[in-house]
């Protein structure tokens, strides 16, 4: 049986005036905003700390960088993630194809819209290996062997990330203290969640662009949109890979409780590096560099792998910058904190 405070203070022969209580309420209501108030004004002190890069300077930041990638073998950790992107590649995009499919089953042809979409990013000779490769797998994969290869290509694709949380532990210098299968765990989760977010940024940017042109013919404004519809795409997919970088800096490495915001710097800094150094390497291939004279019919593997390698160290330059900055604030606040 529940018992308040006044009805003990009341039996006791005690019993205080409503004005007393009336007051006492008042006093922890506001008490309760105070935490609140307090707790986001730490939140933004967080952010704008990570924002301001922990207070070091740009020089220093990068001197840091430059030395953390060579003491850690960052170029080395990188040809890892590689090997192990080129094996969890298809599998997780199979595992995707599922997600779309299930979400959209009356368009067949969605699913590899969402794939055209990487052309924008990925070398022509590796894009069309990849959606050559994917044609064929989809194609043969019914029934119980589809669900079957679900499963497989679901743990085989989380050995990507598996690598990634190795990579990123040595990038926080973290060591590793969870289980095999905590770790596992955490993989498939992260795994799971990133084919969530495609099929979600999928669905924003085809359902969007269509009640855009829909809503058009009443409201002009929202006519513009439909126009602007690659500036959307555009937008909706950065936000997405934002949040899913920030999704694994803040569960794959063997941290705890770390602050959202603190992965901020390091999740613009990979997309950042990703979608610049992509540019550069499709420039390469455009205009210089042919790897079909050196490698043959393997050149498009070769491409596509160098590609995974440049994610790789993409995401690993994140982990790194976070990692310094979230030290430099630890010595900034003493080692009280």
């Amino acid at each position: 049986m529940n018992v308040s405070f006044r009805q003990v203070h009341c039996h006791r022969g005690t019993c205080p005036s409503d004005d007393i209580f009336k007051m006492e309420h008042a006093d922890v209501d506001r008490l309760k905003l105070m935490h609140v108030n307090s707790y986001r004004r730490t939140a933004l002190s967080y952010a704008a700390r990570a924002i301001t890069l922990g207070g070091l300077g740009w020089k220093e930041l990068i001197y840091q960088l430059v030395k953390r990638i060579v003491a850690h073998d960052m170029p080395g950790r990188a040809a890892q993630l590689s090997y192990y992107f080129l094996l969890a590649l298809f599998p997780l995009l199979i595992f995707v194809s599922a997600i779309v499919g299930s979400l959209f089953a009356q368009e067949r042809d969605l699913y590899f819209r969402m794939v055209s979409y990487l052309q924008n990013v990925m070398p022509l000779s590796a894009f069309e290996l990849l959606s050559g490769t994917l044609r064929e797998i989809t194609q043969e994969a019914v029934g119980k062997k589809a669900t079957l290869g679900l499963v497989v290509s679901l743990w085989i694709a989380s050995s990507g990330m598996k690598a990634i949380i190795e990579g990123l532990n040595v990038a926080y210098d973290v060591p590793e203290a969870r289980a095999w299968w905590r770790r596992r765990l955490v993989a498939i989760a992260l795994t799971v969640c990133l084919g969530v977010l495609v099929a979600a940024a999928v669905f924003l940017i085809l359902v969007g662009n269509g009640m855009a042109v829909a809503i058009g013919g009443y409201v002009p404004a929202f006519a513009q949109i439909g126009r602007l519809s690659t500036a959307v795409q555009w937008f909706v997919g950065i936000l997405f890979l934002l949040l899913g970088l920030s999704l694994v800096f803040r569960f794959a490495p063997n941290l705890r409780r770390p602050r959202w915001e603190a992965n901020l710097p390091g999740a613009i800094a990979t997309l950042v590096c990703w979608l610049g150094a992509s540019a550069i390497f499709k420039f390469y291939l455009r205009t210089l560099g042919s790897f079909d004279r050196t490698y043959g019919s393997l050149g498009a593997l070769i491409v596509l792998l160098i590609w995974l390698y440049v994610s790789g160290a993409a995401v690993l330059v994140g982990g790194e910058l976070n990692s310094i900055i979230w030290q430099a604030e630890l010595r900034r606040r003493g080692p009280a904190s």
